[in-house]
């Protein structure tokens, strides 16, 4: 399931905003506010999968909103980094998060919205619906 892909990359968000929060330079109250909003994150998705497994609409609407939020902050890595003066070094850990692994995160996090929000996603959770099950193949297994 795609919303349980965002998880690694929001881990590696939260754990680079609390590694950054210790350098002198950097914006601490942006830092918080991110990390704040990570965990949040990481926890909601956590919650709406298996809900979603389990076909609870709940789920399915926990993880459209969370994913939104998700593909937000995490598209905004970059600018958040530009707009504060970050000194980030090419292939640095920091870089590489805002650069690299927040925008992939960012699009699990877009994949997860569709898949949530799309029709069969809704049916399949609808109470007393069934997946189709599997055609009988045995007679083709019986040779003439």
């Amino acid at each position: 399931m795609a919303a349980l892909l965002c998880i690694p990359g929001l881990i590696a968000v939260v754990y680079m905003a609390a590694q950054s929060i210790n350098d002198p330079s950097a914006p601490t109250g942006l830092l918080w506010l991110n990390l704040v909003v990570a965990v949040v994150e990481v926890v909601l998705v956590a919650t709406g999968a298996p809900l979603l497994f389990q076909r609870k609409t709940a789920g399915r609407r926990i993880i459209a909103v969370t994913g939104i939020v998700v593909a937000l902050q995490s598209l905004s890595a970059s600018a958040q980094a530009a707009l504060t003066g970050a000194r980030l070094t090419m292939h640095s850990p920091r870089w590489s998060t805002v650069f690299i692994i927040a925008p992939l995160t960012a699009v699990a996090a877009v994949a997860a919205v569709i898949t949530a929000l799309h029709s069969s996603t809704a049916r399949w959770c609808l109470p007393g619906v069934r997946p189709p099950s599997a055609p009988d193949l045995a007679h083709l297994a019986k040779s003439p």
